[in-house]
């Protein structure tokens, strides 16, 4: 397969968890070396699963879930960051409320302090769904979006992609144009992540060259800021709902957690 083309895939299926149940683990967690962990959960809750994970945040986090205008964002935000810091403290050894974050050059979150080096993260929502990535310390990024039939993705592949990714678009039968689409958008988008810059960096400064099995690779266009080593496994919540890991290199592997894990 070339990087002008996009050929058809069954990404692995990720199973989300409720977060009563994972709030309900105590026990430690492990990343292995050269393993991502991905962890998927809902946002939509009940009241006391909301309220533990609101105490789990810290000042500063309260303060941005309050500058929410509608209070369904606030409380997703609440649930996604309070599951966030459950993960993360029990992979370090650590009570959820010590957990403390640093933010790099262009925003991107990491622990802070010794931590830093031996756990990294990545968390993307959308919608009512959340998934967090959790490496042995390597760069990483992931994203998630659900598949939306109503938008014109030619006019936005058009004016954000990168030339030959849209030729390839514009080349599928109609019916296939809006989910791939979104497999290119959710590759681009934890590249970017990964990177840890988000779109500060232009979608259309490399592409995304998909190998089939689930795997695509990063061609930088001259200029870009973006580095070539980052592979894309690709993973679904279902037909309506891709996910993206990507990380640098190609010897690692994704660990999907199930609701049996932890």
């Amino acid at each position: 397969m070339t990087s002008r083309e996009i050929g058809s895939t069954t990404p692995d299926p990720v199973v989300a968890i409720q977060p009563a149940s994972l709030l309900s683990r105590t026990g430690s967690l492990e990343v292995q070396p050269g393993e991502v962990c991905l962890w998927s959960f809902e946002l939509d809750v009940d009241e006391a699963t909301r309220a533990q994970c609101a105490r789990f945040l810290s000042p500063d986090e309260r303060s941005r879930a309050a500058r929410f205008a509608f209070p369904l964002l606030r409380e997703r935000f609440v649930v996604a960051h309070g599951v966030l810091r459950h993960v993360l403290a029990r992979h370090l050894g650590l009570e959820a409320t010590d957990l403390r974050f640093d933010a790099q050059p262009h925003g991107k979150p990491v622990v802070a302090g010794p931590h830093a080096r031996r756990l990294s993260f990545n968390l993307s929502h959308s919608e009512h769904r959340a998934v967090l990535a959790v490496g042995d310390g390597c760069e990483i990024g992931v994203d998630l979006e659900r598949v939306r039939p109503d938008l014109d993705i030619l006019s936005l592949a058009r004016s954000t992609f990168a030339a030959p990714e849209f030729e390839v678009l514009l080349g599928l039968p109609a019916h296939r144009q809006v989910p791939a689409f979104f497999r290119y958008w959710v590759a681009k988008e934890a590249v970017l992540k990964g990177e840890g810059e988000g779109l500060g960096l232009p979608v259309d400064s490399f592409e995304i060259a998909f190998e089939g099995a689930g795997l695509a690779r990063v061609t930088p266009r001259e200029g870009s800021r973006v580095r070539a080593d980052w592979t894309i496994r690709e993973l679904s919540l279902g037909t309506e709902w891709p996910v993206a890991v990507a990380a640098r290199g190609r010897d690692w592997r994704v660990r999907a957690a199930g609701p049996g894990d932890g």
